[in-house]
């Protein structure tokens, strides 16, 4: 990945927000980290390697799921602007459709985490793989209530709503 100010200006962003409503104390260190290397990187022109930007994601990934709404809204701020840089990069090596089939993947593996999480909900009907509507869409909420409801998930919301409506 190759830094740019877009970039850099979105995750200094996600870090001063995050610093702002996040006790000290509380703060996970990632985002911070993660501006200064990029930063670094963009004033020496390295490229950051995928599985630096690959060990990111998966630390910003852990993060969406906290408690912590300050946290939470950081993380996710971090991972769209670190997705946004990919992109771009991907895209400014002639790699467009790599973009896509990228963006594929992570939609699929969101899917993947709220059906793994319905099925592991409590209940009779999870213990023997039947999930229910309600399981299902509590699970795509915990991923992004607002997504969920301004009628974004993609399939997986659209196929929750409509089991809520059963």
């Amino acid at each position: 990945m190759t830094p740019d100010p877009q970039t850099l200006n979105a995750l200094s962003m996600a870090n001063e927000t995050y610093k702002q409503l996040a006790p000290k104390s509380a703060q996970a260190p990632i985002v911070g980290e993660i501006v200064k290397r990029m930063t670094g990187a963009f004033r020496t022109g390295e490229s950051i390697p995928a599985s630096t930007v690959n060990s990111w994601r998966s630390s910003l990934s852990r993060l969406t799921a906290s408690n912590d709404g300050a946290t939470r809204s950081a993380a996710i701020e971090a991972l769209t602007a670190l997705d946004d840089a990919m992109s771009s990069t991907l895209t400014s090596l002639g790699r467009a459709d790599d973009v896509a089939r990228l963006a594929t993947a992570r939609d699929q593996w969101r899917n993947f985490l709220a059906i793994q999480r319905a099925a592991t909900s409590a209940g009779e009907e999870a213990a023997v793989g039947i999930l229910s509507p309600s399981a299902l869409r509590n699970a795509v909420v915990q991923q992004g209530r607002a997504s969920y409801a301004q009628g974004g998930r993609g399939e997986l919301g659209e196929l929750a709503r409509a089991a809520g409506v059963l």
